[in-house]
C-alpha cells in the first residue's frame, strides 16, 4: 500500500481536475473518497468483535478479488464514504495522514478483525487489506484517466 498512498499523496499535490467523460466528479473527490474508505475500514477493523466473524461465500467478491479489479459504474458509495462539503488540498494531506497512521496501527490486531462491507458481506483482516488496496488502485485508475483527458 505505500506505493498507492505515494501515488495518492502526488494526485492530492496536484491541481483538481474534472473531465465529466471520464468521471461526474473530480480528483480531489476521488482522493477523498478512497480514504474516508481506508479510515472507514481501519477504524471498523479495530472496532471489530473477532469471534463474531462469520465467513459467508460472495461471488461478487469473488470475482473483485480474483481479478483485482472493479468495473467502472457498477457499485454506489456508501454515504459514510461521499464527500459532503468543498474539499481543500490541505484537507486531503490530512487525511492521507490519518490513513496512513491507521494503516499502520491496524497491523497489529488479530488477523479474525473484520470489516463488513455493503456488498461483499464480512471480509477478515486479510480481506480487508485485500480490498483497501483494489479500492485505492480502482480511484488512482480514474484520477488518472481524468488526468489524461485534461
Amino acid at each position: 500500500m505505500k506505493k498507492e498512498l505515494e501515488e495518492v499523496r502526488i494526485q492530492a499535490l496536484g491541481a483538481d481536475r474534472l473531465d465529466l467523460s471520464v468521471s461526474q466528479v473530480s480528483v480531489y473527490w476521488h482522493i477523498d473518497h478512497l480514504l474516508r474508505a481506508i479510515i472507514g475500514i481501519c477504524k471498523a477493523l479495530e472496532d471489530a468483535d473477532p469471534s463474531a466473524f462469520r465467513y459467508r461465500f460472495s461471488l461478487s467478491k469473488f470475482l473483485v478479488f480474483t481479478f483485482q479489479y472493479i468495473p467502472r459504474g457498477t457499485a454506489r458509495a456508501p454515504k459514510a464514504t461521499i464527500p459532503q462539503d468543498s474539499i481543500s488540498q490541505e484537507a486531503l494531506i490530512d487525511k492521507l495522514q490519518k490513513a496512513s497512521k491507521l494503516l499502520d496501527s491496524v497491523e497489529r490486531l488479530p488477523s479474525s478483525s473484520f470489516f463488513t462491507h455493503y456488498i461483499f458481506g464480512q471480509l477478515n483482516f486479510k480481506d480487508s487489506m485485500k480490498m483497501i488496496k483494489i479500492h485505492t488502485r480502482h480511484h488512482l485508475r480514474i484520477i488518472r484517466s481524468i488526468k489524461k483527458g485534461q
